[in-house]
């Protein structure tokens, strides 16, 4: 469904509908919102491997109505209102100009205990799939990289070099480990420093809970080979996730432990039929 580069951004989401047979008059709003990131999203949202599309296409129809009950840290918490495409600020690098973390998904509830809860997840659909090396890292991010990588005889997360150049740092597999996924790494942790540093006491920040994490959709072995890359690239996640969570000291905010699936999330919630299909997830 890749509709090229000459198709509108209303044109995209009227496929969309088409081709999903969408009929709930929230998903124009939850697309504007989807597309809203650097100005390039519609045009990815429109193909079929997209992390945002997956996205939308999930989360859109969450609502008081039809809440999302998720399981986190023992405690019951139901979701009834989704967005996408949050920025949060970085801050400004030494030229003054302003870097933003553009979260996939942010999701809002309420747990067992009565709390609020805002839940910032990032997407991943294939894009772990692929190992390379992430180079030129701003060294707007030296504050929390230096955290990662203070005091310690070994990296911070087994398998990866996190080196600080001249001009930037850089992320890279080791040769024990050479199947990387560097720039999921790299992203996470430019969300960690975006909640910390622009949402966490923010007019925004108005939660009793704060939680980031991402979100991956787990293929069969035929894509991906006895499910290496995915149990490879979760594995970094839940090593950073320790390490983040180990220099974070804030009861309020916190990293989930482990990825989360689209399978798991969706077991026992009501998608649309072609959604359910297309993706063989969701309950039928």
């Amino acid at each position: 469904m890749d509709m090229g580069k000459k198709v509108s951004k209303c044109q995209v989401c009227a496929k969309l509908k088409d081709v999903f047979d969408i009929t709930d008059e929230i998903f124009e709003g939850k697309y504007c919102m989807a597309i809203s990131g650097d100005g390039q999203e519609y045009r990815r949202i429109s193909t079929l491997h997209s992390s945002s599309l997956i996205a939308l296409l999930c989360f859109y129809s969450i609502s008081k109505d039809h809440p999302l009950t998720m399981d986190i840290e023992g405690e019951k918490v139901e979701f009834y209102k989704s967005r996408f495409e949050q920025k949060n600020s970085i801050g400004k690098d030494e030229a003054g100009n302003e870097h933003n973390s553009n979260m996939d998904i942010v999701l809002i509830g309420q747990n067992s205990a009565e709390e609020s809860v805002i839940l910032f997840l990032e997407s991943k659909f294939s894009e772990y799939l692929k190992h390379r090396k992430y180079e030129g890292i701003s060294r707007i991010y030296d504050d929390v990289y230096n955290e990662l990588t203070a005091n310690r005889q070994l990296q911070p997360i087994d398998g990866l070099n996190i080196v600080q150049g001249l001009d930037s740092w850089s992320i890279s597999a080791t040769p024990e480990r050479p199947q990387a996924y560097c720039e999921g790494i790299k992203q996470m942790i430019s969300h960690y420093q975006g909640i910390k540093k622009g949402f966490i006491g923010s007019d925004k920040d108005t939660f009793d809970k704060i939680y980031l994490g991402e979100i991956l959709f787990k293929f069969g072995t035929k894509v991906d080979n006895n499910n290496e890359d995915f149990i490879n690239y979760s594995g970094y996640y839940k090593d950073l996730a320790k390490r983040l969570n180990e220099i974070n000291n804030d009861d309020q905010f916190k990293l989930l432990d482990e990825s989360l699936t689209y399978q798991d999330v969706f077991k026992d919630f009501k998608l649309d039929d072609s959604v359910q299909k297309f993706y063989g997830i969701g309950k039928k």
